[in-house]
């Protein structure tokens, strides 16, 4: 199956609570905007203080520490605090909230189809590699929702962000960042590619493992009937 029909027949699921959804993503991009912007809100402070010590430091009449905009500065700086926390927050439980109803909903879909698979299917299939469907393969569908999904929402919207301020600040930084964006992109595009097989392989090892575990369990019997423990602990 493509990664594209994969993600159609996610969204089947996922559709249904689209208003948790979107609200998770919308959270995390304001959250993205109130973490882009903590720099530029110290920068402010430090650039004032800085002007006003200077200022004392030459003996220009009249210098002093501008209490009153710093206060003004730490209050906005406060504010985007706790817009960055509330939002995350928020984020994390929306996303949590309608990933957990869609895994649900993915639980009973598979428990429904299972009973309907007929004999031969099971007498070709190790059950601790079917088991494995319902476990590990389930959980980390859940996992890829509620954590990476999340995280590219904000890698883009941070790496968008943090472009348009720096070009703002200063076009010459921002150029090096443009330059490194794509190396970036392409390295971590080379190391998944290489490592990618491996994950499969370790799924693959472990529907294998779950099914010799379960099937040695279950015919503890037999094994021992037939003395074959020593063969079955080297297995």
């Amino acid at each position: 199956m493509s990664k594209r029909n994969v993600f159609l027949r996610l969204w089947d699921y996922l559709r249904q609570y689209k208003g948790a959804l979107f609200l998770a993503i919308f959270l995390k991009i304001f959250s993205s905007v109130m973490s882009v912007l903590e720099p530029f809100v110290l920068g402010l402070a430090i650039t004032e203080l800085t002007s006003n010590l200077l200022d004392m430091a030459r003996g220009v009449a009249g210098a002093h520490i501008n209490v009153s905009y710093i206060a003004i500065i730490l209050v906005l700086y406060f504010v985007r605090g706790m817009g960055y926390e509330l939002s995350s927050y928020g984020s994390n439980f929306f996303i949590t909230k309608a990933v957990q109803k869609t895994i649900h909903d993915l639980r009973r879909d598979l428990s429904e189809k299972i009973n309907k698979i007929p004999v031969s299917y099971f007498d070709s299939q190790q059950f601790g590699n079917v088991l494995g469907r319902f476990t590990s393969d389930v959980e980390t569908v859940s996992n890829a929702l509620q954590q990476s999904f999340l995280r590219i929402i904000e890698a883009f919207t941070t790496i968008t962000l943090v472009i348009c301020m720096v070009l703002y600040l200063n076009w010459r930084l921002a150029l090096v960042v443009i330059a490194i964006i794509p190396l970036t992109y392409f390295s971590a595009k080379f190391i998944l590619g290489k490592s990618q097989p491996y994950f499969k392989k370790q799924a693959d090892a472990l529907g294998d493992m779950n099914g010799f575990v379960q099937e040695n369990l279950t015919g503890f019997n037999v094994i021992k009937l037939y003395g074959r423990e020593e063969i079955s602990s080297e297995e």
